[in-house]
C-alpha cells in the first residue's frame, strides 16, 4: 500500500488525514500550497492589462504568488482555528495548516494543466482553466478541507462545514460591498 498522501488523500481522504495529523506520515504542507499559489498567480489578467513586460509580469506573478501564499499558509488556517473556537474547537494552528495544505493537493492539477497549455504556447490564468476541470479539482479541494476541518478541530462534517461557511461570511460580505 503506498503511503504517500499525494496519492492517498484522493479515494482515502479520512485515513490519509488521520495518518499526517498523528505525524504517522511525513508531509510538509509548504509544497502544495506553493504550487497552487503559483496557478492562482500565474497568467494574471494584470500584467495584460497594463502592458507590462516579460520581467515585470515575472515580478506580478512573485508578488502575487507570495501573497496567495501567505494567505493560505498562514491566515486561513489561523482564521478557522479562532473560528472552530467558538464551538470548543481543538485545532492547533500547526494541524490546520496540514489540512490546508492535503486540500491544495488537487488545486495543483490546476497548475499542471496551465503548464501543458504553456508549452503549446497559450498563457492561461486559473479562471480560463476548463471548467470541467475546475469543478470536479474544487469537490476534492472542497471534500479534503471539510474532513480536515472535521478531523483536526473534533467536529462532525455538519460542523465543520458551519465553521468554514462562517470563515468565509465576512470576507462575502467585503467582496460584495467592494462590487
Amino acid at each position: 500500500m503506498i503511503n504517500n498522501p499525494y496519492f492517498t488523500i484522493w479515494f482515502r481522504p479520512v485515513r490519509t488525514i488521520n495518518n499526517v495529523l498523528s505525524d504517522r506520515i511525513d508531509f510538509n504542507f509548504r509544497f502544495p500550497i506553493l504550487f497552487a499559489a503559483i496557478s492562482m498567480a500565474f497568467g494574471n489578467e494584470i500584467s495584460e492589462e497594463f502592458g507590462f513586460g516579460f520581467t515585470a509580469s515575472f515580478i506580478i506573478l512573485l508578488l502575487l504568488t507570495g501573497l496567495t501564499y501567505t494567505i493560505s499558509a498562514y491566515f486561513s488556517p489561523w482564521w478557522i482555528m479562532k473560528i472552530g473556537k467558538i464551538w470548543n474547537g481543538k485545532s492547533k494552528f500547526k494541524d490546520l495548516q496540514l489540512v490546508f495544505g492535503l486540500a491544495y493537493i488537487p488545486i495543483t492539477l490546476i497548475l499542471i494543466y496551465q503548464l501543458l497549455s504553456l508549452s503549446l504556447g497559450d498563457i492561461i490564468s486559473d479562471a480560463e482553466v476548463n471548467y470541467g476541470i475546475q469543478v470536479v479539482v474544487w469537490i476534492f479541494y472542497i471534500r479534503i478541507l471539510i474532513i480536515g476541518i472535521a478531523k483536526s478541530q473534533g467536529f462532525t462534517y455538519g460542523l465543520a462545514i458551519v465553521n468554514l461557511v462562517i470563515s468565509i461570511f465576512p470576507f462575502i460580505i467585503l467582496k460584495l460591498m467592494i462590487d
